[in-house]
């Protein structure tokens, strides 16, 4: 559609269509003309619209204070001010925090100026000179859900005012930070300091910093606030509650499957694909059905299930272009299994509170759109064993403070994860006003250091559920089709109580608007295993009096069965006038004459344009349009006629309330709870350590470790990570001495062995050329003997390539080489397939792209090496005589993963980078000065480069750096160089 045909058309894309014209030259005249759209405001939009085309022409280094001072004063963000810049939002933060250019926080005035206003609605603004409150609180910010939509509802709502209000009575003071009005948070008395803004990062930041906050919560708002959790944290914000490094840990898939596989917890199997005949062959091995959703979505959204070859072809051509830039996740789907939701609360990873909650739908349909019944009435106890010990090895691998969900799918006792949810979830509330038990007070106290009673004593009698239902609007979307599947539709729910499941099922459906029928009940079912499976309630509804229509396959089924069944028919619209009233299917819904319609589909598939035209589609929607009561999924319809059957009274009883008691002061150990038998339990770090092929070993070169090695240091580095994180030093290594004995400068390197050493309880030897008896003549192997008498192992780094197989061969006690020469570096090849791994959550897959001195990196040299255990392709670039050695460069080329060589950095180059690996031009290595400095600054990454990459790549360097980087990335978030500082996966 052209611009002036979107100008035309009014739309939700017409705003849109507006900037594109404005910024194609088109005057307010002429848009008015097409729009009709008052003048007044296509000014205003039109001045915005010239202001970004003058800040096209300046960059952080350009810009005056004043234009920053009147782009942030028209509304522009940080991050649109970067893509003006090609620079990156905390680059252009710092720019403007440099140049003093901060918010104020301003009062809406209530009372019109005819009094002091005092309410407190406040919001932040650039048109100001001082601020209308001050700032003595040092409150604790809580993050809200922003605006309702599906997905997210006033579900986090309340868990963001029940952490408010449990904060509040606790004695601190709270900030609120949303930008819903229609919200409890909202509301101008429910927190000591209410600010009107949306959650991004810059917004959060600035408020964080105004009112020196002394943390933030992010659990309460829904997926909006986790989001920006990873970079709150590395701007060293103080998040309360779980690290956002666990929470990263939970939310990436690659680096979520492998903690299951350590901590012995089981998944269906996946897998990410990036061709059609990769997704084939997967799901051959694993047989269909199976769920396929693009790679870049989680939760539902965008995911379908697939029965048959024929069913991914159409998808895969729909849907999705399968490649390496936009790869699908498959997922093994496991057909009449259920559901089951695990709501909990943990402290420091040990879990102090949780509810199980059970789908009445079987495996198959979104969790926000299914029925939760609590307590659980159909669960086996040994079931319900192996949903609470996965759930404690995953709070406990996860270090959880706070709230978590997760959702497990569950058949013959056999549980699988399905995900994991690090923050409050949709079934907090549900749960929480059910049980009697507030989760969200208690995991708001864990978060804030709070004392609490862990495993408050639940006080509910036998005769008593609760069973939320999801309430649909159908019909205000006009042609969506009214079937429950993998994605969300549901937008909002509504819980009851009852003396039975089916009393609290039926309590809760009529409060949607659902109406019971009266006398007849349509019925159209495709499968014949959902036929079998309903002819028992058909049987009833038979008995109690209801006068039964159905379609052609399901009549002819009941009448088999002795049941009599009236016969509709369903006629495309072209033969509609050859339809008997008495017999049309459509007739009867359009003219009210069905009560209620239960159309099972035969197989729940992807929605897309063409099954809107199906027999089955038409008469749902119809049921819709006209109001009649609709059910699709065979559990809902055998759980609702069961319940129509028990003819209860439906009268208000004492189960049809809940009010929280306070927690009696009592506290049950958890650590006496049942464990589950049969499932081998996670090994612990020692035992680990004990397994590692490292233990007591020379680590001379890349080239004695395999995958499975690999695999198992990475393990071990991350348990050590945790246990610090926890305890602050360990004392796995206590008696231990390190010698660390660098012939070379070093600053990282040697300074993340000391600091390892002293992390795991033990100390070092520094030992350095200068202050050693080398300079007296020693050799290097009596020096190495020398320091194995006094020490359990050596660290040693040497010009000589030789070096390394000297000091192996003399030590009696193992080395490991921190660089000899030019030749390798095994232990900062280790640290950089760590860091891509969890940056990015797997090696397999990635473009791999090294920049600059390839011939003296050895590091580029140890981790093209290690690279041949994984499925990679390696882009070279640098100039003609640092090029990578022949004898490297024909090793990965006879691997296949050599992709390109390049003698310079070109945008296509960048845009195809998963991992952009930056080198410095060895002055050290160099014989000719002159040519030095001819190539030392051949390639420069900056922010001008960086434009052309993808948002979720990385950038590393084993530093140090000269100016191959430009200090301005350090501020982009891909910029991982920095971090990886932290990840000392240097194993003793």
């Amino acid at each position: 559609m052209s611009i002036d045909e979107e100008l035309q058309t009014p739309s939700d894309q017409r705003l849109f269509a507006i900037a594109n014209a404005m910024k194609n030259g088109y005057s307010v005249d002429k848009i008015w003309e097409m729009t009709k759209i008052d003048k007044w405001f296509l000014s205003k939009l039109k001045g915005l619209s010239d202001f970004t085309k003058l800040m096209a022409d300046y960059n952080t280094a350009t810009i005056t204070p004043g234009l920053l001072r009147q782009a942030k004063q028209l509304g522009f963000s940080d991050r649109q001010l970067a893509k003006f810049w090609e620079s990156n939002e905390l680059a252009v933060r710092r720019t403007r925090v440099d140049a003093g250019i901060h918010p104020f926080v301003k009062q809406i005035d209530t009372v019109a100026a005819e009094f002091p206003a005092f309410t407190n609605y406040l919001y932040l603004t650039y048109n100001g000179s001082e601020h209308d409150i001050n700032f003595n609180d040092r409150g604790v910010m809580v993050l809200g859900s922003g605006v309702y939509r599906i997905g997210s509802s006033v579900e986090f709502d309340w868990c963001s005012v029940r952490a408010i209000r449990t904060l509040r009575d606790s004695g601190y003071k709270t900030v609120m930070v949303n930008y819903n009005p229609e919200t409890v948070s909202t509301d101008y008395d429910e927190a000591d300091r209410l600010y009107f803004e949306n959650i991004t990062l810059e917004t959060v930041l600035d408020i964080y910093a105004l009112e020196n906050s002394s943390g933030v919560i992010l659990s309460m708002g829904g997926q909006t606030p986790n989001n920006i959790a990873l970079p709150l944290h590395r701007l060293n914000v103080k998040i309360l509650g779980t690290s956002p490094e666990m929470i990263d840990n939970a939310e990436n898939r690659y680096k979520f499957s492998r903690m299951l596989d350590r901590i012995s917890v089981d998944q269906p199997a996946w897998k990410e694909l990036t061709s059609f005949e990769e997704a084939d062959a997967f799901c051959e091995k694993v047989s269909y059905p199976v769920l396929v959703r693009p790679s870049y979505v989680l939760s539902g959204a965008a995911m379908n299930t697939v029965y048959s070859k024929a069913d991914l072809i159409n998808y895969l051509k729909q849907a999705v272009d399968v490649s390496k830039e936009h790869p699908v996740v498959i997922t093994k789907y496991i057909e009449n299994a259920k559901e089951i939701e695990m709501d909990a609360v943990a402290r420091n990873g040990k879990m102090i509170g949780h509810f199980i909650s059970e789908h009445v739908e079987n495996a198959g349909v979104h969790s926000g759109d299914a029925t939760l019944i609590l307590p659980p009435q159909d669960l086996d106890p040994e079931t319900v064993r192996r949903i609470e010990d996965a759930t404690r090895k995953i709070g406990n691998a996860l270090n959880i403070t706070g709230p978590f969900n997760i959702q497990f799918i569950a058949k013959d006792n056999d549980i699988k994860v399905i995900e994991c949810n690090v923050r409050a979830s949709r079934s907090f509330p549900f749960v929480s006003k059910v049980m009697g038990v507030d989760l969200i007070e208690m995991a708001t106290k864990a978060m804030a250091g709070l004392p609490l009673v862990e495993y408050p004593q639940v006080n509910i009698s036998p005769d008593y559920v609760g069973v939320k239902v999801p309430q649909f609007s159908f019909s205000r979307l006009s042609g969506a089709d009214p079937v429950l599947g993998v994605e969300m539709a549901s937008t909002g729910e509504v819980a009851c109580f009852g003396r039975t499941k089916y009393e609290a099922y039926l309590k809760a459906l009529i409060s949607t608007g659902f109406k019971l029928p009266n006398k007849n009940i349509l019925l159209s079912i495709g499968s014949f295993k959902d036929k079998l499976e309903l002819l028992p309630s058909i049987e009833k509804l038979h008995k109690m009096g209801y006068h039964l229509f159905a379609t052609a396959g399901t009549a002819d089924y009941i009448q088999e069965h002795g049941i009599p069944v009236k016969f509709l028919e369903v006629l495309g619209d072209g033969d509609s006038g050859e339809q008997k009233p008495e017999y049309s299917l459509t007739q009867h819904l359009s003219n009210n004459l069905i009560d209620l319609y239960i159309n099972l589909p035969s197989n729940n598939r992807f929605r897309r344009p063409a099954n809107y035209m199906s027999r089955g589609y038409l008469t749902r929607r119809m049921a819709v349009d006209y109001q009649t009561p609709l059910v699709t999924n065979v559990k809902n319809a055998k759980l609702l006629i069961e319940a129509i059957a028990r003819q209860y009274d439906l009268e208000i009883s004492k189960v049809d309330y809940q009010t929280f008691v306070p927690a009696p002061n009592q506290q049950e150990d958890s650590s006496n709870l049942p464990l589950i038998g049969g499932l081998s339990p996670s090994l612990s770090l020692p035992q680990l350590i004990a397994l590692s092929p490292f233990k007591r070993k020379n680590i001379v070169s890349v080239k004695q470790f395999t995958r499975n090695d690999l695999h198992l240091l990475f393990t071990v580095a991350q348990e050590m990570r945790l246990g610090v994180q926890r305890e602050g030093c360990l004392d796995i290594l206590k008696g231990r001495l390190l010698a660390t004995m660098f012939y070379e400068p070093s600053t990282r390197t040697s300074a993340s062995f000391d600091a390892a050493m002293k992390r795991l309880g033990g100390q070092t030897v520094i030992v350095t050329e200068a202050h050693s008896s080398t300079v007296k003549g020693e050799s290097l192997a009596d020096t190495v003997r020398t320091l194995g008498s006094y020490c359990d192992g050596i660290v040693l780094r040497h010009p000589s390539e030789d070096s390394i197989d000297v000091a192996a061969k003399f030590a009696n006690v193992p080395v490991i080489n921190a660089g000899n020469g030019s030749r390798e570096h095994p232990t900062q090849a280790f640290l950089d397939l760590f860091t891509i791994r969890e940056e990015l959550g797997t090696v397999n897959g990635l473009n791999i792209t090294f920049v600059g001195d390839l011939r003296y990196g050895r590091t580029v040299h140890s981790l093209c090496e290690l690279l041949k255990h994984y499925d990679v392709s390696i882009t070279l670039v640098s100039p003609q005589p640092l090029a990578l050695p022949s004898k490297i460069r024909d090793k990965l080329s006879a691997r296949g993963q050599l992709r390109l060589e390049s003698f310079e950095l070109t945008p296509e180059i960048l845009c195809k980078a998963d991992v952009l690996y930056c080198t410095r031009v060895q002055k050290e290595r160099f014989e000719d000065l002159a040519l030095y400095d001819k190539y030392k600054d051949s390639f420069i990454i900056d922010n001008t480069a960086l434009k052309h990459a993808k948002q979720n790549m990385i950038v590393m360097h084993p530093l140090p750096r000269n100016k191959e980087i430009a200090e301005e990335v350090d501020f982009d978030p891909r910029a991982a160089y920095i971090r990886q500082v932290s990840d000392h996966c240097k194993e003793e």
